[in-house]
């Protein structure tokens, strides 16, 4: 899963603006699921909004892809009301334009060199902490595809010597 997960930051990064055109954060924490959103006590801090990435990997035969069950757990933070006697009612449904977005930027996108992402359902969760839903996609790789090592690229600057005096230009009278 490490190419699939890489991608997806990638994406999440590369798509930011759509989120901040709607005058919200478009700077997401990204980490694997380890249950942050329930118990964020006892994980490092996080900034919001946040996704944290699960998966099941289904196997469908030798030489035939997996299916990939990804599930993104979004946790946002809206301190707006959202009830009908709310001032400010709009904005405490922010968090519906965050998962309509996520699910915009990502249905049919390809992670890698996977098959398109197909949405399968949204779950908004009960939970004391914080706003927070479930979305799963679902897409099928290969097993090689799933772990290829990621290349980054390194490099350095040249530093170029560059020496001379400034000429002062002289205009014709």
């Amino acid at each position: 899963m490490i190419v699939p997960i890489l991608e997806l930051y990638r994406v999440i990064e590369a798509e930011k603006a759509k989120f901040e055109t709607k005058n919200l954060n478009g700077n997401f924490f990204i980490d694997l699921y380890r249950s942050q959103p329930v118990d964020p006590e006892l994980y490092e801090y996080y900034s919001l909004p946040a996704l944290f990435v699960n998966y099941t990997n289904t196997g469908q035969g030798k030489d035939k892809p997996r299916l990939i069950q990804m599930t993104l757990h979004l946790v946002i933070d809206e301190e707006e009301d959202a009830s009908n006697v709310a001032p400010n009612k709009v904005l405490g449904m922010n968090r519906f334009i965050y998962v309509g977005l996520l699910q915009e930027i990502l249905e049919g996108r390809k992670l890698g060199t996977s098959s398109p992402l197909k949405f399968i359902s949204e779950v908004p969760v009960d939970n004391p902490v914080a706003d927070y839903h479930i979305l799963v996609f679902e897409f099928e790789s290969y097993a090689r595809d799933l772990i290829e090592t990621p290349v980054f690229e390194f490099g350095e600057f040249e530093t170029l010597d560059l020496k001379g005096k400034l000429k002062q230009k002289k205009e014709a009278d």
